[in-house]
């Protein structure tokens, strides 16, 4: 019920009494008008100014009663006038004030974009570059949308936070446990021991929507939302709907039938009707798992609901189960295609190559968003793109490495670490396109791709140090032969180029890592191929002269030129 709704209540007093305070506090009204409507339009679309800057010595705490009292929207001032009598007497007894009226939540947006405005300025003006603008903006992105019920409930209410969190994780984790003990339950007992925990948390969470109470709101609804599935599995697998068998060796829950017990559950797998005196076979009623139909009609419902309530909620925390409940979804469609055979059959990186065609759908779907100004969700949901894709196409070097190229099982073999050799060079195609993005948190995850980097190349270089062709070959202080391979030498000569291609680019991470991995192939050389040889770290020191009076030079000549422009 908002200020122009015309229903008159209990709200209506509490803002008179709200302007009140406002009056004896400041000693002027809230709005002013020189007419009825000017100033109906004034209470409906201006915010007043806050007491504190009308007369600075007004104390904070009476200052949040007042605001609190005199919100636009009714439900978010106090529900009744003890509870607002309450507040006044904490404040009178030195006590904490509870209030927090939106007007702080608008007063910090409002500062917080006031210095996104300097900063991007100064990247206009060259005074920073585009990293040094995303680290001093990322802190105040993150206050700015966050999204997070935590984040707005810990202000307020530190101890409410944490009840609520533990309580959601208890009813969450003990509605899940009561698998474990279903053959000691009834039917109708696990479809309650499922449901009752979803009907609860959903139902309170669209009361507190109702109350426009959004932190709880945002809460409640989480945990059901988790819950939702798991209570449409229970009662999909115990009313045995939509069961729809496969072949057993494609079903995700079924086994090798090897007992009596099993043996029901496997013609009940087959879809044969089962007799009444073989379902009480085992003193209880009979368990059922659930089929890949029903698993994929959870996993659907459990996106459509996550989308829903992004939707309705407009909370970036839905954003997150949204991408969450999509990669399920994509699971089950998968099993139902027979991922749990290409498991078993050893064919895993057909099911990765699945998935790394799905990855980049999140990769697509932020630059949609931003288009159809829906910008908040974008950086939620661009996350499930880096982290799987980056995954993906690790376990697809793994496995394809072994059953398309038939490369041994040990993870030093030669085929496996040339692929992610190759993926390395594919996350530096990434982060070089993603560090030119006019988006911020694309840029970020462009320094999670750039750290792939060198993980990729330099890792596998120094693994293989001891393969491949030789190119030459010494004798050690114990007279053991050692041959420098092109494996070996390749290390120091990217561990440089990284060196040097991150500091022409300033991209400390590569720098950094290039310094770190020619220090260790200068190191291992030593130990490993010259240790006989004391010329080794005299010739190391004379190149590093040598190098140190060519900068020396050049910075000299610099310095020449800009003194003779200067003139």
């Amino acid at each position: 019920m908002h200020l122009d709704s015309g229903h008159i209540g209990p709200s209506v007093d509490i803002y008179a009494f709200g302007v009140t305070l406002y009056r004896l506090l400041t000693g002027r009204y809230p709005f002013v008008g020189r007419d009825r409507e000017e100033l109906r339009r004034r209470v409906l679309g201006e915010d007043a100014p806050l007491p504190q800057e009308v007369k600075p010595a007004i104390p904070e705490p009476l200052q949040r009663i007042c605001l609190k009292a005199i919100e636009r929207n009714p439900g978010a001032r106090y529900h009744s006038a003890a509870a607002l009598a309450d507040e006044l007497e904490r404040f009178r007894e030195g006590e904490e004030v509870f209030a927090r009226p939106s007007r702080y939540e608008v007063e910090l947006r409002g500062r917080l974009q006031n210095h996104l405005t300097a900063i991007q300025q100064w990247r206009e003006e060259h005074l920073i570059e585009v990293p040094e603008m995303d680290r001093l903006v990322r802190p105040y992105r993150r206050l700015l949308e966050a999204e997070s019920p935590w984040h707005m409930l810990y202000r307020r209410f530190p101890w409410e936070t944490v009840i609520l969190r533990v309580g959601g994780l208890l009813v969450l984790v003990g509605t899940v446990l009561w698998v474990l003990y279903w053959e000691d339950l009834s039917r109708l007992e696990r479809v309650l021991a499922a449901g009752l925990p979803t009907l609860a948390m959903n139902l309170s969470g669209w009361l507190y929507h109702r109350r426009r109470n959004r932190a709880n709101t945002l809460i409640f609804l989480t945990t059901g939302a988790l819950l939702l599935p798991v209570f449409l599995g229970t009662v999909l697998t115990q009313y045995e709907l939509l069961r729809f068998p496969q072949q057993r060796k494609w079903e995700l829950f079924e086994k090798e039938a090897t007992g009596a017990g099993e043996a029901i559950e496997a013609d009940s797998a087959g879809g044969e009707a089962m007799p009444e005196e073989r379902r009480q076979a085992g003193g209880g009623e009979r368990v059922h798992r659930p089929t890949n139909a029903q698993v994929t009609l959870c996993g659907t419902v459990f996106a459509a609901y996550c989308v829903f309530l992004l939707v309705v909620m407009k909370a970036k925390a839905f954003a997150v189960w949204s991408g969450l409940a999509t990669y399920l979804l994509f699971t089950s469609i998968l099993l139902l295609l027979g991922l749990k055979e290409w498991v078993r059959t050893e064919h895993i990186a057909r099911a990765t190559v699945c998935y790394l065609a799905f990855c980049p759908a999140f990769r697509a779907l932020p630059a949609i968003l931003e288009r159809r100004r829906l910008a908040r969700w974008a950086p939620a949901l661009y996350l499930f793109f880096p982290v799987p894709f980056a995954a993906v196409m690790t376990l697809l070097a793994r496995r394809g490495s072994i059953e398309w190229l038939h490369a041994s099982e040990d993870l030093n073999n030669e085929t496996f670490q040339l692929w992610l050799m190759a993926n390395g060079m594919a996350y530096f195609v990434f982060a070089r396109r993603a560090s030119r993005s006019r988006l911020g948190y694309v840029r970020f995850w462009g320094f999670f791709f750039m750290l792939l980097v060198p993980i990729s190349l330099l890792l596998p270089l120094n693994l293989l140090a001891d393969k491949g062709h030789e190119i030459f070959g010494v004798i050690t202080k114990e007279g053991a032969e050692a041959s420098f391979t092109a494996y070996r030498a390749a290390s120091g000569v990217v561990a440089l180029g990284l060196l040097v291609l991150g500091t022409r680019l300033g991209q400390q991470v590569l720098a950094i890592s290039g310094s770190a991995g020619l220090a260790v192939f200068l190191t291992r050389a030593a130990i490993e191929i010259f240790d006989a040889y004391v010329s080794w770290p005299l010739a190391l020191v004379v190149l590093g002269g040598l190098a140190l009076v060519i900068a020396w030079i050049l910075a000299l000549r610099r310095l020449r030129r800009e003194q003779r422009a200067l003139e």
